[in-house]
């Protein structure tokens, strides 16, 4: 039986990955935007700006799915 490369991690480091994913994803659009907003102009800085919020909303209602809903404790080493 062949694992694919998600199921070979631990479910922990997925976790860890989307609480990451919540503070970065935003940090990433305004980099782009800040830095490239000129190549890109106005409509493709927007576009990757509210993209990256979109996403970043996105993982953190899986989270509070996760943990709101389901009942399942989030423990982070910091």
């Amino acid at each position: 039986m062949v694992l694919s490369p998600l199921e070979s991690t631990s479910p922990h480091i997925i976790n860890h990955l989307m609480y990451l994913l919540v503070l970065v994803l935003p940090l990433c659009g305004a980099m782009v935007a800040g830095l490239f907003g000129r190549t890109i102009g106005s409509k493709g800085a927007g576009t990757v700006t509210s993209g990256c919020m979109v996403l970043s909303a996105t993982v953190a209602g899986l989270i509070f799915y996760e943990s709101a809903v389901n009942g399942s404790p989030a423990y982070l080493r910091l």
